[in-house]
């Protein structure tokens, strides 16, 4: 299992706007490490994330990058970006969504991962401490696996997994999709959440785990402890099927 502890400071730069329910919402952050020594090491990670809520529809855009060096030499280098819309039916705590899926790491064995997906999400816990959202659904995703020469590892051929179609390395595939988010306010400045995201098809099933911890300190100041676990159940031989992030973060919002 590969592992990349970055312990830094990260400024979130938190915006919002308009009502609870109706209007544009933001937030962007930026997180930087920097070592030097016997080694030096580099670490940059930048987020936005974007939402607009009108009558019964919220839609959300969320960027992502990072990027980390070591002696010159990168380590990691990875963009994702995803977009959600989702519907609210009258009930209030049931919503149809479609969300639309990319992600391109340079360091994992696919060039790139991209998914489009529609289904069904509900609130099985909605209280002002305690929130637990489940969406179910069903779609497409396209992947591509990267050759021998850029994995490292020997010769793979895709005509040898059976059901699939390779062109290039390239697969598109039925997926079923689940997401959990789990949240809960222990105090009025600790929170705890926890966001599970799992698409199986035949080819990989890909599963992202996010666990965080935030604790204010005072005022807009607080201290952000995350894990985040990826995994890819089919890797090209030679490269682990998961990676491991641990942050600790100094989170400004205003």
């Amino acid at each position: 299992m590969q592992k990349r502890l970055a312990l830094g400071i990260a400024i979130l730069l938190c915006t919002q706007t308009g009502l609870a329910e109706d209007g544009f919402s933001g937030k962007g952050s930026l997180g930087i490490t920097y070592n030097s020594g016997n080694t030096e090491t580099q670490d940059l990670n930048a987020g936005l994330s974007l939402g607009y809520g009108h009558a019964q529809w919220e839609h959300k855009a969320n960027l992502g990058a990072l990027q980390s060096e070591e002696n010159d030499n990168k380590t990691a280098e990875r963009y994702g970006l995803k977009l959600q819309s989702d519907y609210k039916l009258p009930n209030d705590i049931s919503t149809i969504f479609g969300t639309v899926r990319y992600e391109d790491d340079q360091f994992s064995s696919y060039e790139y991962q991209a998914s489009l997906v529609g289904g069904y999400g509900h609130h099985l816990i909605k209280t002002d401490p305690t929130k637990l959202k489940v969406e179910i659904g069903a779609g497409v995703r396209q992947s591509k696996l990267k050759d021998s020469a850029e994995s490292g590892a020997g010769e793979f051929s895709g005509d040898e997994r059976i059901g699939l179609t390779f062109k290039g390395g390239e697969n598109t595939e039925a997926i079923l999709h689940l997401v959990l988010n789990f949240s809960h306010k222990f105090t009025d400045q600790a929170t705890f959440t926890q966001d599970l995201l799992v698409e199986g098809g035949k080819e990989n099933i890909y599963t992202k785990s996010v666990s965080a911890l935030d604790v204010t300190l005072m005022g807009n100041l607080a201290l952000r402890l995350a894990l985040e676990i990826r995994n890819n159940s089919e890797v090209t031989p030679g490269t682990e099927k998961t990676d491991t992030t641990t942050t600790m973060n100094l989170v400004y919002g205003f």
